[in-house]
């Protein structure tokens, strides 16, 4: 069974629970939002603009990057983690779907 999806942003993301984000000046600053990573889910190869990330429960994450690199991260409930702008697949390795708020930034 082929389990993997286009990219839209990040992750599976609901229509629900995007929204746009403002600066003082009216001018848009980035987006937030909610990423529900399925298990054993893979998400194509996308890029993302640097990103501050609330993640909600455990879980175990691997990104591959377009020069074939891998890399593997524990989510630990609780966090808030710091996502620098990059292009990678992302595939949920671990036994239960991610649920995490995404700050993406715009212009920084």
């Amino acid at each position: 069974m082929n389990n993997t999806r286009a990219a839209t942003s990040h992750s599976r993301l609901s229509e629900r629970g995007q929204s746009k984000l403002y600066a003082p000046d009216g001018k848009r600053s980035g987006a937030t939002f909610r990423c529900e990573d399925q298990t054993r889910e893979k998400i194509a190869m996308h890029s993302n603009g640097p990103s501050v990330i609330y993640v909600f429960n455990d879980g175990r994450l691997r990104h591959t990057y377009p020069d074939g690199k891998v890399r593997e991260t524990v989510a630990v409930s609780g966090a808030v983690v710091w996502d620098d702008a990059e292009t990678h697949e992302t595939e949920n390795v671990g036994d239960t779907d991610i649920h995490s708020l995404k700050v993406e930034l715009k212009g920084t």
